[in-house]
């Protein structure tokens, strides 16, 4: 398909002409368009795609004393490369691409490269690079991106068997930034939430280094559960969280809880503790607990009283403070006992409490 159209006017440019031409089958793609005053280009573009097994293209842009751009791509064996240019006229800046992809069934390299300013400062480019490798099942990718002189690099690899919620993940990833301070991630799970015989297993972790080869600041997260069953609100797991500084001191989050069914009952127990150099006085505690369903929905029995209950409650903290209560809920009758031992330096060594 083509145009051609003339207007013709009596000052100058005595007459403006517009030629285009179109062509588009499963072979090829091409473009043209002039617009032309007198005898002066005005526009000139030019778009030509060649779509062979291993596609080729070209394309131009001219716009007289504003824009000359320029483009090329080509396609052979699964390895595409392709650059281009945009030199603005009236401030005599050139910008300049560039790119090269390589690809495979499991594999992909490649880069690209824009340089804002290449004839007077070719520093100020932004550069991305890969390099991954990929099966069903895993990973492998390391990547760069750098604009100007600030360099960062994103590296991730890992394998997942099965789907999301049943089965099990392990990777690690890590990013290098301009100022050589490196975060790292890894993970190292198994989900099973799919059936009623379920489970979480796993541990993840997060860490920071100043530079290679130092000591890292660092977050480890632990998990353990079973019988997760969440519209019920019931679980039966473990939670460990640790923070360690470079210089090795260290806070540790310990939790141990679950809430099971025991016959008609709930039976409710958990530990938990804050250890670790940087806690001055350690703190843990424990529970144990069997209450009714009505209980926990906040509702008396049939005839007005109180479901039956009862729990045993321990909590220390250093060598100083401790408390422990028990208690127990038997219809209208409610036995309570809270006992606090309080650090020596008080004038207040002890506090007993029944009910």
């Amino acid at each position: 398909q083509s145009l051609e159209a003339e207007l013709k006017m009596p000052q100058e440019p005595k007459s403006v002409k517009v030629k285009a031409e179109h062509t588009h089958n499963s072979k090829e793609f091409d473009v043209e368009f002039e617009l032309i005053a007198g005898n002066k280009h005005v526009v000139d573009f030019e778009v030509e795609c060649n779509k062979a097994a291993d596609p080729s293209g070209k394309f131009k842009l001219s716009l007289p004393r504003y824009i000359d751009s320029h483009g090329v791509y080509d396609t052979k064996a699964g390895k595409g490369t392709g650059s281009f240019y945009i030199n603005v006229l009236k401030t005599g800046r050139k910008i300049e691409g560039k790119g090269e992809l390589t690809r495979t069934s499991s594999h992909i390299v490649g880069f690209g490269e824009l340089l804002w300013d290449a004839n007077k400062d070719p520093s100020k480019k932004v550069y991305v690079k890969t390099d991954t490798s990929c099966s069903g099942k895993s990973i492998d990718t390391k990547n760069i991106l750098q604009v100007f002189e600030h360099k960062t690099e994103v590296n991730l690899k890992g394998t997942m068997d099965g789907p999301l919620l049943d089965g099990s993940l392990e990777g690690e990833a890590e990013v290098v930034l301009p100022s050589g301070r490196i975060v790292t991630a890894k993970v190292d799970r198994v989900f099973h939430l799919v059936s009623e015989d379920n489970k979480i297993e796993g541990t993840w972790e997060l860490a920071d280094y100043a530079s290679r080869g130092a000591q890292p600041r660092k977050l480890t997260l632990k998990l353990a559960g079973k019988n997760i069953n969440p519209r019920k609100v019931q679980f039966d797991g473990q939670v460990d969280l640790t923070y360690m500084t470079p210089n090795k001191e260290d806070l540790i989050l310990h939790f141990v809880g679950k809430k099971v069914p025991q016959g008609e009952k709930w039976t409710i127990a958990g530990q938990g503790s804050v250890t670790g150099s940087m806690v001055k006085h350690p703190i843990h505690s424990k529970l144990n607990a069997e209450v009714t369903e009505q209980l926990l929905k906040g509702r008396m029995t049939d005839d007005g009283k109180f479901p039956s209950a009862h729990y045993d409650f321990e909590l220390k903290a250093g060598d100083e403070i401790e408390v422990a209560s028990n208690g127990k809920i038997n219809q209208d009758q409610l036995n309570n006992d809270i006992e606090i031992k309080l650090p020596s330096d008080l004038a207040i060594k002890s506090v007993k409490w029944n009910m």
